[in-house]
């Protein structure tokens, strides 16, 4: 048979593409197919780079020649590439940063540039895919994160209270932000306490940015001097007297007593102070004078302690009303004097050098004692407890006896030691008689018996009672020993008789009780007395408590599992033991070795598999679940064992074994993050509904993958080992994006506060600026970086390069007031109040910076001041100056007064002389601005705060005619 002719080998795309490509080669028809691969299909589907060839057999089973070689190039992808930053990624608003890549042949950015480089002014996540020159593309960059922190705001400072007050005093300066507080004092709390004046000035740092500053300005007014306080005499005085207090201050002064003249007269005890004020500060207090005021102490009363007539040898205490200061006629200085004989006594108080008149006189009587008495019958004598003895007094009356008895005799009945004494007519009470001493002899006590041991035992014990007593001891029993021994129940006592012949009380009672012996018990068994080893029998006593078995238990049962003699005694409630049981044998018999199980393949394979188990016994098995048999046959998860029963019953369980059977995996979901058409540059991520083990037909194996390429694509779970087939597919469509917009500015970027600048672009399509602004030019008036975004049909977006723009503010300019000055008498002088210097004054007589007061017509003018930066920017201050004429009309003038001037538009015009009939003011083009009737008024007030800034001049009339001519500077 002849060879079939070589077949032909056709590509279906590119033979030459990026890592991650492929390409289907496709040989002409035969019957069979042999690729130089291997491959045995028709078509077969390229991803990795050689040269191809491919052969094919005809029906007879001939191999054709190998067919025209097919080279396929896979170029691999460039790396990822390396974000390098130009500055710090984290910055202030206003600032940026560059963002570059390595050398490639294209970029493209996550922000949709394609520049090598780009300026990053927004905060975010930026990454970068680079492709070389072979047209593949780089997985994305690690991503660099921009944080752009914000200028905080200028905060504002509070004060606790008035800016301008005394010295030694503080105010709190509070910042309205609470944190990242700057002070000019170099404090960096929300608050800060101030004590001297000065300026202050606050900015706010957050985050490495600062804010513009802000600022207070706090005036301190000194203190003055203390006055000095003298006295026209003695400071120390009676009442009635005074004394002048003159201050060395003689206005402005406040005393301690709310005086305000030089010199006060002072009439009543106290400290006394004064100080002077000057623009609001008090002074401190001069050294204060004390001034004491006695007062005349008033007559004393006596109060007597107690009866003033009294027996002999007794007393009473008299007490002055006065605490102090008390002088008696005794002579005694105290406020209370004891005193023991008859007698009148007064008393008079001194305090201070003051005395009181002499109080009320107290008069004192005494009484003589009547005679002592004696004890006339009775004798010192001892008696036995129970007994009594009479005892007589020499008196009939007026008896009292140391028993408080008040009879002439008194019947005792204790021991002790005894007096009485005679109370008389006046209450006067005897000196004791001569005591008589009486002893009586106490009753012994009774005895205690202590017992040898327990009083209550078991039949055939006995114990031993012992008196605490050694001799005069009597027993209930008849028995005179000390210690008796009992064996039989009965109550027991002991007396005891002393010396004097006195019997005690009788002991406490000891009652004796005699307990029987108790019956031995019986034991019960609840089942067989031989089993096999793990099994048991509970033997149980006939008593349900008190048993003691041989095995040390005292329980009412025991469970035995080990071969032995078992017996138990019985111990009754009153501790009597009975004699033992009659004994069991209980006899264990081995239980057979323990079976193993054997595998016949894995124990853990995927659900539809199985295993086989087989017992190491051919038979008396018993499976885990269910079976009897040696084999079993395992389809589910579970811990399988079996169990051998030997010819007596007994039996040995084996070690489970596991056997686990996997679930095929759940066929996964995948999600878009967002559409799946997609603009050229820009990626949607798929996400798998299982969190690990995916397999996705890329060949990536993570929860996600970022897509950038049309395509379709699925994914495998593979969560528990067993795969899951693919997934529904899902389909990503990329489109076109627009070319970058360019932006051109209509000049210089960097430009004052006020200027104009314009941003172009020529860029069609739906535009969006950085501002939020939708139109092709767009006007900037601030500093930042500007840029435009233009999206195409297809909702694609190319965004423009920023332009930084620089908006410089103005500089603060002050100017300080000019005095008012007289244009015949004052000399040309240099300008140079404005801050900063180095700026440039113009108006009315101002030339090279010189002021000309001769110059100025009309009274008054405006100096302008203005200074440009370094920055090219101008900022300007003004000031009115009034330049008098100080001749001519103004010498008529001097009775009327214009103030304050300058003004806010409220100021007050008064006469001192002739009346004011008609007021007119001219603006300083000469027109009238306005004009009333006043009618001889002296005063007149002016609210004409809604008149624009400027110089005015008002011209005051009588009935006569003009009276003067004055300039009015009006400034808000």
């Amino acid at each position: 048979n002849p060879l079939p002719l070589a077949p032909t080998i056709t590509a279906g795309g590119p033979t030459t593409f990026c890592a991650g490509g492929s390409v289907t080669l496709s040989s002409t028809i035969g019957n069979t197919y042999i690729w130089s691969n291997s491959a045995n299909t028709q078509n077969i589907n390229i991803s990795t780079a050689g040269t191809y060839t491919a052969q094919i057999t005809d029906n007879n089973g001939c191999l054709s020649p190998s067919s025209n070689a097919i080279a396929v190039v896979v170029n691999a992808l460039p790396p990822a590439p390396v974000i390098t930053a130009g500055g710090p990624t984290t910055f202030c608003a206003g600032d940026s940063v560059l963002l570059s890549a390595p050398a490639y042949a294209s970029y493209l950015w996550s922000t949709g540039a394609t520049s090598q480089s780009i300026y990053v002014y927004t905060a975010g996540t930026y990454t970068v895919q680079v492709t070389n020159l072979n047209g593949c593309t780089s997985p994305a960059s690690a991503s660099t994160s921009i944080t752009v922190n914000p200028i905080p705001p200028t905060p504002t400072i509070t004060p606790s209270g008035p800016t301008t007050f005394c010295a030694g005093n503080t105010i709190i300066l509070t910042s309205s932000a609470s944190t990242g507080n700057l002070w000019s004092t170099s404090a960096n709390t929300q608050s800060i306490t101030v004590g001297s004046a000065g300026t202050y000035t606050l900015a706010q740092t957050l985050l490495g940015c600062t804010s513009p500053s802000t600022s207070i300005t706090i005036t301190v007014n000194p203190i003055p001097p203390a006055p000095i306080v003298t006295a026209s005499g003695p400071t120390t005085f009676c009442a009635g007297g005074s004394v002048d207090l003159t201050s060395s201050i003689s206005s402005s002064i406040n005393w301690s007593t709310s005086e305000t003249t030089q010199t006060i007269t002072v009439s009543a005890t106290g400290n006394y102070t004064v100080t002077q004020t000057v623009l609001g500060c008090t002074s401190l207090p001069s050294s204060p004078i004390n001034v004491v005021v006695h007062p005349i102490p008033p007559v004393p009363t006596i109060t007597a302690g107690g009866p003033t007539t009294f027996c002999a040898g007794g007393s009473v205490t008299l007490t002055s009303s006065a605490p102090t200061g008390n002088i008696w006629s005794t002579g005694a200085t105290t406020q209370s004097i004891t005193v023991n004989s008859a007698g009148t006594y007064l008393v008079q108080v001194i305090l201070n050098g003051c005395s009181s008149g002499m109080s009320a006189p107290s008069t004192i009587s005494v009484n003589p004692l009547p005679p002592t008495p004696s004890i006339t019958n009775g004798t010192t004598a001892s008696f036995c407890a129970g007994s009594s003895m009479v005892l007589n007094s020499s008196a009939s009356t007026g008896n009292l006896w140391s028993t408080s008895e008040t009879t002439p005799s008194i019947t005792i009945t204790a021991g002790g030691s005894y007096t009485v004494q005679i109370i008389d007519g006046n209450g006067c009470t005897s000196l004791p008689s001569t005591p008589i001493v009486v002893t009586a002899d106490p009753i012994p006590n009774a005895p205690v018996i202590n017992p040898s041991g327990p009083t209550t035992f078991c039949y055939g014990d006995q114990v031993t009672l012992t008196s605490s007593f050694s001799t005069g001891n009597n027993w209930s029993n008849g028995s005179t020993a000390n210690a008796i021994t009992v064996s039989m129940v009965g109550d027991y006592a002991v007396t005891h008789t002393d010396a004097n012949g006195c019997i005690s009380l009788p002991s406490d009672t000891v009652h004796v009780i005699v307990n029987p012996i108790p019956a031995a018990p019986t034991i019960s068994a609840n089942g067989p007395l031989s089993f096999c080893a793990g099994g048991n029998v509970t033997l149980t006593s006939s008593q349900p408590t008190g048993n003691s078995w041989s095995n040390a238990s005292f329980a009412p049962s025991i469970t035995v599992s080990t071969s032995g003699v078992y017996s138990v005694i019985y111990i009754d409630s009153n501790g009597c033991s009975s004699p033992s049981s009659a004994p069991v044998i209980v006899s264990v018999m081995a239980n057979p070795p323990i079976p193993s199980i054997t595998a016949g393949g894995p124990t853990i394979f995927c659900a539809g598999n199985s295993v086989t188990l087989t017992s190491s016994n051919t038979s008396g098995n018993l499976w885990s679940n269910g079976a009897t048999t040696q084999n079993v046959n395992i389809t589910l998860s579970g811990n399988y064992s079996v169990t051998y029963t030997n010819i007596n019953g007994c039996s040995s369980t084996s070690t489970p074994i596991a056997v686990t059977v996997i679930p095929i995996s759940t066929i996964p979901t995948i999600t878009a993050s967002g559409s799946t058409t997609i603009c050229d540059g820009t990626t949607v991520t798929l996400t798998s509904s299982s969190p690990t083990d995916n397999v996705w037909s890329t060949g990536a194996t993570t929860q996600s993958i970022v897509v950038g390429l049309s395509g379709s694509y699925t994914v495998i779970g593979n969560q528990t080992g067993c795969p899951s087939p693919a997934s529904a597919p899902i389909v990503v469509s990329v489109t076109p994006a627009p070319p970058v917009p360019d932006v051109v500015p209509s000049g210089p970027t960097t430009i004052c506060q006020g200027d104009e600048l314009y941003l172009f672009t020529s860029a069609s399509g739906s535009l969006l600026w950085s501002t939020g602004y939708s139109g092709q030019v767009l006007q900037v008036t601030t500093s930042g970086a500007y840029f435009v975004k233009v999206t195409n049909a297809y909702g694609c977006a190319a965004q423009s390069a920023p332009i930084n723009v620089v908006v410089n503010s103005l500089p603060t300019v002050t100017l300080t007031p000019i005095a008012s000055m007289c244009k015949e008498t004052t000399a040309p002088f240099v300008l140079s109040n404005g801050i900063p210097a180095g700026g440039t004054y113009t108006g009315n007589g101002v030339t090279s910076n010189v002021f000309y007061p001769a110059q100025v017509n009309g009274g008054a003018t405006i100096v302008t001041y203005t200074y440009t930066d370094v920055n090219g920017c101008k900022g300007e201050a003004q000031q009115p100056v009034i330049v008098y004429s100080c001749l001519g009309i103004e010498e008529n003038s001097i009775d009327f007064s214009l103030y304050p001037n300058p003004n806010d538009g409220r100021f007050t015009v008064t006469s001192t002389g002739k009346p004011m009939d008609q007021l007119v003011i001219y603006d300083a083009q000469g027109k009238i601005v306005y004009d009333q009737t006043t009618t001889g008024v002296t005063t007149v007030q002016f609210n004409l705060n809604e008149y624009s800034n400027g110089v005015y001049y008002i011209e005051i009339y009588s009935k006569e005619g003009l009276l003067t001519r004055k300039p009015l500077v009006i400034n808000h």
